[in-house]
């Protein structure tokens, strides 16, 4: 819980501060993981000992072998078909409980030019997001549906473990990609490509990359649609959304020195996440019996945070999802390699 005191250094000069805060605009990245038209429609019903489900109906499945009449799914004339029980599937994943709470004195509010509850609810807001947007780049990260960049062509890349730092994204890379993701029957998104969450500092690689001819910058197409935030560019059949937020794990390539940045492929409603129909905000004004001088007012939000790749939950029943998404791992020739 933090607390904006006048016991704190410099007090007059921080209430300003936050003044001025409030009347610029924030420099803040995009969250693309929670972003509007990402994530599965979560049909939710709880499971069991702090679970939530993924409801998911399969298609029914294509019978294969000689035709033989009277069975699935060839007739007999004049036989009325066999009927068939429509499988009703679910996936389940964790959530957890989290929250946090900020305090501001009297003297603060008081100070302020502005309302610093309403500021404090608004931060709050965009805390839910951000917390949420971080547990499923995490959980995206985790998983092993992967291919790995192989630029030096020293070896046969077959974890981030071999990545060297000479392995940056290559215009091969992506065009695999989206050929596996073809080929895994994923469907694309209404704009006909499939869409990418890629690293600043990846993307700079993969707009530099030579082969990369058929780059197309945003400014260059139109279309009728509203830009997805943070979209940069297309390539190969993907659209590029650019964001600081993307997944990276630090010292994970070879010799453990080398950064490894994941670049996100995926389809429409690739993961769920749970439960924003769960969060609660709260703001309790000044006052109470451990506070009878109406000095500090609170405001805070708790909610069940979770979420999980569709087709790779931590339990399922009668499902048959398909993975809807594609890392492809990459060093980078901007990273952080030591």
């Amino acid at each position: 819980m933090a607390t904006v005191s006048t016991a704190t250094t410099n007090f007059d000069k921080f209430v300003q501060t936050l003044i001025r805060a409030a009347l610029e605009e924030l420099n803040r990245s995009p969250l693309p993981f929670v972003a509007p038209g990402i994530p599965a429609k979560l049909v939710s019903r709880n499971g069991t000992n702090a679970t939530m489900r993924f409801l998911n109906i399969p298609d029914l499945s294509v019978v294969t072998g000689a035709v033989s009449a009277g069975t699935l799914p060839w007739l007999t004339e004049g036989t009325a078909p066999t009927d068939e029980t429509m499988v009703l599937g679910y996936e389940e994943f964790t959530v957890s409980q989290a929250g946090r709470v900020i305090a501001i004195t009297d003297v603060a509010e008081m100070e302020s030019e502005n309302d610093l509850v309403d500021v404090a609810i608004e931060r709050l807001a965009r805390n839910i997001l951000a917390t949420t947007n971080k547990r499923i780049g995490d959980i995206v990260g985790t998983y092993t549906n992967a291919i790995w960049s192989d630029a030096t062509a020293t070896q046969v890349n077959n974890s981030s473990d071999d990545l060297l730092a000479a392995d940056i994204i290559q215009a091969r890379d992506v065009r695999r990609a989206v050929a596996l993701m073809r080929a895994s029957s994923i469907p694309t998104f209404p704009d006909g490509t499939y869409h990418a969450i890629i690293h600043p500092l990846v993307s700079a690689d993969l707009m530099a990359e030579t082969a990369t001819a058929g780059w197309q910058d945003v400014a260059k197409y139109a279309r009728p649609e509203a830009l997805l935030i943070g979209e940069v560019g297309r390539f190969a059949g993907a659209t590029f959304i650019e964001s600081p937020n993307a997944f990276v794990e630090a010292d994970a390539g070879a010799s453990s020195t080398v950064d490894v940045y994941s670049t996100i492929f995926f389809g429409p409603g690739p993961w769920a996440v749970g439960d924003f129909g769960s969060t609660n905000a709260y703001v309790t004004p000044p006052g109470g019996q451990t506070d009878p001088l109406h000095q500090k007012a609170k405001a805070g939000w708790k909610a069940f945070i979770g979420g999980m790749l569709v087709g790779e939950g931590d339990n399922a029943s009668n499902t048959s999802a398909n993975k809807r998404y594609l890392r492809l791992e990459s060093a980078s020739s901007l990273g952080a390699n030591t």
